[in-house]
């Protein structure tokens, strides 16, 4: 049986990143991943400025890589008013499926066991470890985070509570000649909205998330396209002139807007398996990559012999809380108006008198550097 002081089961931003944090400190650390890297994943792939100084401490500097930095915002309604201001602290583009492979390469380098291609089937608690079932090895470890997404046959396992889903999301890469790589574009469409934003290469990541119950009115991603999306001109003339690069959009219909719980079992949750931030924010990656170090900290306190675990648990509990509840609530809040068409007709033309509310929106759901 394999020892660790913690194992990692889920190798996106949030469990590579922590996975990284923990080993740069002398802790043995091994992470699960069910797939293979690279893989492109539903992301918005928008980084908050407040994440970068966290990136470049773990050792990725993505300020050399020539990456867009965004640093305005262009919002439409269904019948395409449109107002614009500024991005908040801006932020950069890069796409999953580069940044998930950049933090698996600093992991190894550091030191990291990563199983990849491989799930958990079991796990145990007692006398203070864990125990972890994978298909061809056993695990133990001192310390378990749950950093596997927004859905896992983990959650089986963990008995968490499935949170009903009301939404599905798309996500596509495209290039098209007129998308200005400074800005950040939210075109609301009935039903939803498609946030999109400048990438690695010149392309454009374009993710929409869209209410289950019009998809199930079309009930093909085509007629979604062209009957409900297109009916923002924005979105229509992206569809009709753009050059779509992946084979086909990428999808997910777990979705919940809300925090699930961010301990478990004796486990700590962190990115998405602690709480969603409606895509609209921008600011999952950022949410992700701030709990891993929150939940860095406490641990490595705990494996200190600093503190004991009840005291990790409820420090980890009450910082997240403190960190995430009113960036998920307001976000969601607006996420809920987007979407409707005739507020967001409303709200875009009165925020088109009254600039300052663009502002005041997006502030709430952006954090302080970390």
């Amino acid at each position: 049986m394999m020892s660790y002081d913690c194992v990692i089961i889920g190798g996106g931003i949030s469990g590579l990143s922590l996975a990284v944090y923990l080993a740069q400190s002398g802790a043995q650390v091994a992470v699960i991943e069910k797939k293979h890297y690279p893989q492109h994943k539903v992301c918005g792939e928008y980084i908050s400025t407040e994440s970068l100084g966290f990136l470049e401490r773990l050792g990725l500097d993505l300020r050399d890589l020539c990456l867009p930095y965004m640093s305005g915002l262009k919002v439409s309604s269904p019948l395409g008013i449109t107002v614009k201001g500024p991005l908040s602290i801006g932020g950069m583009g890069l796409s999953r499926y580069a940044l998930d492979h950049k933090l698996y390469q600093l992991a190894l380098e550091n030191g990291v066991l990563l199983y990849t291609d491989t799930t958990a089937r079991a796990i145990d608690f007692k006398e203070e470890l864990f125990t972890i079932q994978l298909p061809q090895d056993t695990l133990s470890a001192k310390t378990l985070v749950g950093a596997y997404g927004k859905n896992s046959n983990i959650d089986t396992v963990l008995d968490n509570q499935q949170l009903a889903s009301e939404y599905i999301a798309l996500k596509y890469h495209i290039r098209h000649a007129g998308f200005d790589p400074t800005t950040v574009e939210l075109h609301s469409f009935p039903g939803g909205y498609c946030g999109m934003s400048a990438i690695e290469e010149g392309l454009v990541n374009m993710s929409c998330i869209c209410k289950k119950s019009v998809f199930k009115k079309y009930n093909s991603i085509p007629a979604l396209e062209s009957k409900v999306l297109a009916q923002n001109p924005y979105l229509k003339r992206y569809f009709e002139e753009a050059e779509f690069v992946l084979d086909k959009p990428l999808t997910i219909s777990k979705l919940h807007f809300r925090i699930n719980t961010p301990v478990k079992d004796h486990v700590l949750l962190i990115g998405d398996a602690a709480g969603n931030i409606a895509p609209l924010s921008g600011n999952g990656m950022s949410i992700g990559l701030s709990s891993a170090l929150l939940a860095g900290t406490a641990l490595l306190d705990y494996l200190a012999g600093k503190t004991d675990r009840p005291a990790m648990e409820q420090k980890y509990r009450q910082q997240y809380y403190q960190h995430f509840s009113k960036r998920i609530r307001v976000a969601r809040w607006v996420h809920s108006l987007l979407g409707k068409k005739y507020l967001t007709d409303a709200g875009i033309a009165l925020t088109r008198l009254f600039p300052f509310l663009l502002k005041l929106f997006s502030k709430p759901i952006h954090g302080k550097p970390f």
